[in-house]
């Protein structure tokens, strides 16, 4: 007869009546927090933690904001906040406490409107084959934005989420000047100086 042993909530069955740890599996945590503290105050996102390759969820419940006795293994992390872009990603569990930090982002449907941020850049000698850049630092990196200079050194960049981003003034295949911006629901004129250091 098989002997019946419970540890860290799981029921293990051994056919030699051996307890067998259970220290293998893990709690993972996530932290949510909108990027800016004007977007809401405490959030309760629901959250999905698929096991890789599959449908199967091991998070307790939509809105709980840590699950335990996760196996070892590689998930899926599935995080929506109504008014905020969807956050995924993949997790590796490997040890005890294996902790997620989502930052989310304001997205363009909850606005009704794109987040634009219109600048200028100044003292170039002309602005011919130049390109403003915007990449995200927070959410999908995938989510690049270029725009081409017009004759007058002005440009506007259209934003699918409020964010963080690294805007990169290129002419050419050089880059002529970089620096981090916030773009959200209202921007000043960014204006860039070529010859700041």
């Amino acid at each position: 007869m098989p002997a019946r042993c419970r540890s860290r909530g799981v029921v293990i069955l051994t056919a030699i009546g051996l307890c067998v740890s259970a220290a293998w599996a893990g709690t993972v945590t996530v932290v949510a927090r909108p990027y800016l503290a004007e977007a809401g105050g405490e959030l309760k996102p629901e959250i999905h933690l698929y096991e890789k390759g599959s449908h199967k969820d091991f998070w307790p419940g939509g809105h709980a904001q840590a699950a335990s006795d996760i196996p070892p293994g590689s998930y899926e992390i599935d995080v929506f906040q109504p008014g905020f872009k969807r956050f995924h990603r993949d997790v590796d569990v490997m040890g005890q406490q294996t902790e997620v930090r989502v930052v989310l982002l304001v997205a363009t449907e909850a606005t009704g409107k794109p987040f634009e941020l219109a600048g200028r850049v100044l003292t170039a000698k002309d602005y011919v084959g130049m390109w403003v850049l915007a990449f995200p630092l927070a959410g999908n990196p995938s989510d690049v934005t270029e725009v081409q200079v017009g004759h007058d050194g002005r440009f506007k960049i259209t934003a699918a989420t409020a964010g963080p981003y690294l805007l990169a003034v290129l002419q050419g295949d050089k880059v002529a000047r970089s620096e981090s911006v916030y773009i959200g629901n209202q921007n000043r004129e960014e204006l860039i100086d070529l010859r700041k250091p």
